[in-house]
């Protein structure tokens, strides 16, 4: 096929003329490509975000049917993003391999087997305070012969432990101050006191108090108006904008 040359100018006039269209269209040509490169340069970022979204929800997802519907030791998934504030053997544990995902059929078995025989006795630590208290015979149920039998013998055996709570209780302490007074020929008058303990703050709380309150507002996280109402169960109400007052002195008589 034979190829038509269009029809160009001939003058020079025109020539320049036609170049100039051919720049403009050029020009608007680079324009246009020029947006649709920013549109496609958005549309990618646009995909990449809503891939990292579609990402983080499912493995928002799994953690969260995992945490309803996974076994208890499943429940918690370790980070290896979350760093360890100490160093211990103890963070050796983690290294150790899930014995639970490597279990064989029977296992289920064997564990049912286990369970069925009970729980052993629980020893209590030495160190807790023991009451001992003593279940006695009523003379109505000691036989006759056995009552006034000198040769039988009669003791106490210990057939168990019991673990007990006695809840918080609060009580005053009402402080006395010995003080000597002695008025001499000259009418002066000489007067000696013991001194008292030094307190941490300046308020009605003992140290005992204070460390309770203490411990259950940053140990336990109790907010102040839950130990309100725990204090007033007990017997006595201390206001939360108190206890406030008082963690807040608190934190200045103790810093270093």
């Amino acid at each position: 096929m034979d190829f038509m040359p269009p029809d160009l100018p001939q003058d020079l006039k025109a020539c320049h003329a036609l170049i100039g269209e051919l720049f403009e269209e050029r020009e608007r040509q680079h324009e246009v490509q020029r947006q649709q490169a920013e549109k496609i340069a958005e549309q990618d970022q646009t995909i990449a975000e809503q891939q990292t979204t579609i990402e983080r929800m499912t493995t928002d997802i799994a953690l969260l049917k995992r945490a309803l519907f996974g076994s208890r030791r499943e429940r918690f998934v370790n980070d290896p993003r979350q760093g360890f504030l100490f160093d211990s053997d103890e963070l050796d544990i983690a290294k150790q391999p899930n014995t639970e995902e490597a279990e064989t059929p029977g296992t289920e078995k064997n564990r049912t087997r286990r369970t069925s025989r009970g729980r052993g006795r629980r020893v209590f630590p030495q160190f807790l305070p023991r009451t001992r208290l003593e279940h006695t015979l009523n003379d109505e149920e000691i036989p006759a012969d056995l009552r006034d039998d000198a040769s039988a013998k009669r003791f106490f055996k210990k057939i168990g432990e019991q673990l007990e709570y006695e809840p918080p209780k609060v009580h005053v302490i009402e402080h006395y101050q010995e003080v000597i007074v002695r008025d001499d020929e000259w009418a002066e008058t000489t007067i000696l006191s013991a001194s008292k303990a030094p307190q941490l703050i300046d308020s009605y709380a003992g140290p005992g108090l204070l460390a309770y309150l203490t411990t259950g507002r940053f140990a336990d996280h109790l907010p102040y108006y839950r130990q309100e109402d725990i204090l007033s169960r007990i017997g006595f109400r201390i206001d939360r904008s108190t206890q406030w007052r008082w963690m807040r002195a608190l934190s200045k008589s103790l810093e270093p």
